[in-house]
């Protein structure tokens, strides 16, 4: 979980991809209570995103392919996650350096 690191500022997981690799991560479905199938969505400078599948359910696993396509300011860039299902919206962030 997410810890206060100052003002402004969260301790989060992250990831390191150079100018011009990929990386593939892990991302998992969950949930804490019954619901339909939602689809999630990302985005992040620099960054070119690839999904298996953009939809699943709690527990499902999917795969996202992290391209990097130039280098971003402040060691590398903030990967936002939108989860959607109906009107229900969730937004989480983890980063990525360069």
């Amino acid at each position: 979980m997410p810890s206060p690191d100052g003002p402004g500022q969260i301790h989060t997981l992250g990831v390191k991809v150079s100018t011009g690799q990929s990386v593939t991560i892990p991302v998992r479905f969950f949930a804490d209570g019954p619901m339909a199938t939602w689809t999630v969505f990302a985005q992040g400078e620099n960054l070119t995103l690839a999904w298996d599948s953009s939809q699943g359910n709690d527990g499902d696993v999917r795969q996202l392919t992290i391209t990097r396509t130039a280098p971003s300011a402040d060691g590398g860039s903030i990967l936002t996650f939108q989860s959607t299902s109906g009107s229900l919206q969730n937004f989480w962030f983890t980063f990525v350096a360069n």
